[in-house]
């Protein structure tokens, strides 16, 4: 079979398929090849690129994700772009073109001129191909795709609470949609808003028992959960509390275990549906993965997250977990890696803490101080961002800050807590560098 330019229909299915089975088996440059063969961009009167008259809705979708996995962004944005102009209603091109850092401005412009476009064919279908355009309707842009299109360029900016204000407006024009709430509940555990996240998460699994995608971000908050009522346990105790957002760190071994016996229960039971209704995906796995670590078994968490990883490469949550098991075991270098690809897959303020921590952790304190601020650039007002730049300056060397570190890191602390008052994190870390300084009056 050549691969060459298509010129029928059916010629245009053929080739999809081809590259998609391709793609299945690891053959990502192959089958991105395909497509760029069989439908070459072409350009129009005013010298402006456009797709290929046979190319689909799914052979831009599929051309964009396979430049997506290569790392062709540029080309990949270009794709999505020419499928949102084909259908102004494909709302994962919409999600996709946020993810690689389109705003909403952008978005809601090709929307327009999809609708404009669409709403030309209907008019010249119902009037048989009439040339006169004086009286076209042009089709407004949908309200919900508007909300749509702002919920996602606002998640992937990281302003959370814009997002969630969207996602929960849209929530409610369809309160049993569970991919919308489920975006819900990962805003809200971004947030720190664990019980209104476990509610939703549980909303999900009610309205779809086999659903699969993100419930692996639902064992994470269980986790979360879990680990809140222990410290809260171990404060009764007189012990120390873990107040890192994430699970990094060991976890001393207690005579009375009914603290963690829930965390384990409820981790297995996903785990084992999760399993039972599909092995393939990376997702029972990764709930797997946590249902050991909260065992404190880093040698079978790490092994099941490697599991999940192998089934899917882009999956970023599941590198983001094995940077923190890695963490646990005190490998700060490798577990640097796994951050790094998680936050290449998905710029999240999560992956940049994970990043920072290794990094303070292998005693780099350069890198730290730079990842942290790029989290600060990427999310300039979020408290977490702010912490790490405090977190960063307050552990490096006097000498290398010109003696101006622990001030500079107190401001940013100070600055954190103004943003999030009820932040544990910037308050501990405020409270912690006093003390070193022996300043136990302001403590």
């Amino acid at each position: 079979v050549t691969k060459e330019e298509v010129t029928s229909s059916w010629e245009a299915n053929l080739r999809v398929k081809e590259s998609r089975a391709l793609s299945n088996v690891g053959s990502i440059i192959e089958a991105a090849a395909i497509l760029e063969r069989s439908f070459p961009r072409t350009r129009n009167s005013e010298q402006q690129r456009q797709p290929h008259d046979h190319a689909t809705l799914e052979s831009l979708m599929l051309l964009g994700n396979l430049h997506t996995m290569s790392g062709r962004v540029s080309d990949a944005v270009t794709e999505y772009k020419f499928a949102l102009l084909k259908n102004p209603y494909a709302l994962e091109a919409v999600e996709r073109l946020a993810k690689l850092g389109c705003d909403e401005s952008t978005i809601l412009a090709l929307v327009d001129v999809g609708m404009k476009r669409l709403a030309k064919e209907r008019f010249s279908l119902s009037q048989n191909q009439s040339t006169d355009g004086g009286n076209e309707p042009l089709l407004p842009i949908d309200g919900t795709l508007r909300e749509y299109a702002l919920a996602h360029s606002t998640l992937h900016r990281n302003q959370l609470t814009s997002s969630l204000q969207h996602f929960t407006q849209l929530s409610s024009q369809f309160p049993h949609h569970p991919y919308l709430l489920l975006q819900k509940a990962h805003v809200q555990q971004e947030l720190g808003h664990i019980l209104a996240s476990e509610q939703n998460y549980q909303h999900v699994r009610a309205l779809d028992s086999h659903w699969m995608e993100g419930m692996d971000k639902y064992a994470h908050l269980l986790f979360q959960l879990r680990m809140s009522r222990k410290n809260a346990f171990m404060l009764q105790q007189g012990g120390f509390i873990h107040y890192q957002y994430s699970g990094h760190g060991g976890r001393d071994k207690m005579e009375n275990d009914s603290v963690t016996c829930g965390v384990e229960d409820e981790l297995g039971q996903l785990a084992a549906d999760l399993l039972d209704i599909d092995d393939k995906k990376p997702e029972p796995w990764v709930c797997l993965s946590l249902y050991h670590l909260a065992r404190d078994d880093h040698d079978k968490s790490i092994a099941f997250v490697d599991k999940a990883i192998s089934i899917n490469q882009q999956h970023s949550y599941a590198h983001y977990l094995r940077g923190s098991i890695l963490l646990a075991s005190q490998r700060p270098d490798h577990a640097v890696v796994s951050f790094f690809r998680a936050n290449d897959l998905q710029r999240d303020i999560p992956s940049y803490e994970g990043l920072v921590e290794s990094y303070l952790a292998a005693d780099k304190f350069k890198e730290a101080i730079c990842t942290a601020k790029e989290a600060i650039s990427s999310a300039p007002r979020d408290a977490r961002a702010i912490t790490l730049v405090g977190l960063a300056l307050s552990q490096a060397p006097a000498s290398q800050q010109n003696g101006e570190g622990k001030e500079r890191a107190k401001r940013a602390l100070k600055r954190a807590l103004a943003l999030d008052p009820g932040a544990p994190r910037p308050l501990f870390a405020l409270v912690d560098l006093h003390a070193s300084e022996g300043s136990f009056d302001t403590c």
